[in-house]
């Protein structure tokens, strides 16, 4: 039997921060981070209630499609989500 070495998965994050945020793309298993997608506003001051990132915000949608406009370019497949992976 013939065992094919899977091959190489990224996956893509959130990154936040006080007044901006990002979405950043790594291979599976690694730290480094390869792929950034355009920055949008997050405003939130310290002392005012978090307010979690809209998903559908118009900055929100547009940031996470030129990352994946980006990946697709690069020759990136996007795959099914898996079974039991949530998207927070």
């Amino acid at each position: 039997m013939t065992r094919t070495p899977p091959q190489n998965q990224c996956v893509i994050t959130l990154w936040r921060g006080y007044g901006a945020a990002r979405f950043y793309a790594q291979l599976q298993d690694r730290e480094e981070v390869f792929c950034l997608s355009p920055t949008f506003r997050t405003w939130s001051l310290p002392w005012q209630e978090f307010k979690p990132v809209q998903h559908n915000a118009p900055s929100v949608v547009a940031a996470l499609a030129s990352l994946e406009a980006e990946l697709l370019e690069q020759g990136w497949e996007r795959m099914r989500r898996a079974p039991g992976i949530q998207v927070v």
